[in-house]
């Protein structure tokens, strides 16, 4: 009989085993799965500050465009204005050559 228990003995210690290495699988399988987590947010935060920084470049341009819009409307009226004087004394100086025209002799 005591070699049935020392069977029996080896046997338990086989399902120790065998329950301490599915105990270090599961732990090892949770360590990855936690990595895994890990770098997918990472992955997201890194996409999440891409989307942001494209978004402020791209206002950035938008805020360049319009200012550039607004430069290029500014120097079209200041043509406008410049030409509407120029008229303007043409105008006036005409209107006097015509005075003295009529009024000389």
């Amino acid at each position: 009989m005591g070699a049935r228990e020392e069977e029996g003995g080896g046997e338990e210690e086989e399902e120790e085993d065998d329950e301490g290495y599915e105990e270090e699988e599961e732990e090892e399988e949770e360590e990855e799965e936690e990595e895994e987590e890990e770098e997918e947010e990472e992955e997201e935060e890194e996409e999440e500050e891409e989307e942001e920084e494209e978004e402020e470049e791209e206002e950035e341009e938008e805020e360049e465009e319009e200012e550039e819009e607004e430069e290029e409307e500014e120097e079209e009226e200041e043509e406008e204005e410049e030409e509407e004087a120029a008229t303007t004394k043409a105008h006036k100086v005409l209107t006097i050559f015509i005075h003295l025209a009529t009024c000389l002799p």
